[in-house]
């Protein structure tokens, strides 16, 4: 459909990082050309993403579609370029347009299609990774847990709320302490390290990752929404003390 447009195509994500679960994981990607796709390559490219979908509709392939020059240069030059989410293609926008993307690809990138990256030139600069991830655990995550502690109680029962906000700002805390990536299990499996007073939270955000039909930690779910919050709250603080050395 599109012969010779495609000249890379790597996995990121849960499933380079080994921590891929049918029940809820994404498969990410990037995909890699020598142009950005014109009018008629991009039409070429939303028929292909919805053939994708339509063959596999219990997946989300997620990711975006750059150039080589984009992986030399890194994100911060890097214009919009389109990207699939959620089930949808987009023929712009600034999606996975970011150090974690890059980071991902040259330590963990796993090619399907073109050569291995260790045998290109890709941008990677660690300083970068943790000014980004340190603004991302600001802008993002703390907002996020006010909506949470003020949201209706119709969260509580909503595990992936659970997975994404614990595992989650451990990702960041991880990456802000060690420089590197984590998956979201490995994440979880540091802060029952680093956060050993928080470890009936963690444990039970891993329980709904690996097998949420197991017996879950709580008998009242407003009190796991709201160790939810106080342990995102704890890792923020405990971040931004980090971030700042």
């Amino acid at each position: 459909m599109l012969p010779g447009l495609i000249r890379g195509l790597y996995l990121t994500g849960s499933v380079a990082l080994g921590d891929f679960r049918s029940h809820c994981s994404d498969v990410d990607f990037v995909a890699v050309s020598e142009h950005r796709p014109e009018r008629a390559e991009l039409e070429g490219l939303a028929r292909v993403h919805g053939v994708v979908v339509a063959r596999h509709p219990h997946f989300h392939f997620d990711g975006t579609h750059l150039t080589w020059s984009d992986l030399r240069a890194g994100p911060g030059v890097c214009a919009p370029a389109p990207f699939a989410h959620e089930g949808c293609f987009h023929p712009s926008g600034t999606f996975a347009i970011d150090p974690v993307t890059w980071h991902e690809l040259v330590g963990h990138g796993l090619p399907l299609r073109g050569p291995a990256l260790a045998g290109k030139r890709v941008w990677a600069d660690k300083a970068v990774l943790r000014a980004w991830t340190l603004r991302n655990l600001i802008e993002y995550w703390g907002p996020w847990a006010t909506r949470l502690r003020e949201g209706p109680s119709v969260w509580d029962g909503d595990h992936a709320l659970v997975c994404w906000g614990v595992l989650g700002v451990s990702r960041l805390h991880y990456t802000l302490t060690t420089g590197c990536i984590a998956s979201k299990t490995g994440a979880g499996q540091y802060a029952l390290g680093a956060f050993k007073q928080s470890d009936r939270i963690v444990s039970e955000a891993l329980r709904l990752r690996a097998d949420p039909t197991l017996a879950s930690h709580y008998a009242d779910l407003s009190e796991r929404r709201a160790d939810v919050v106080d342990f995102v709250a704890s890792v923020m603080d405990s971040g931004l003390r980090v971030g700042a050395v």
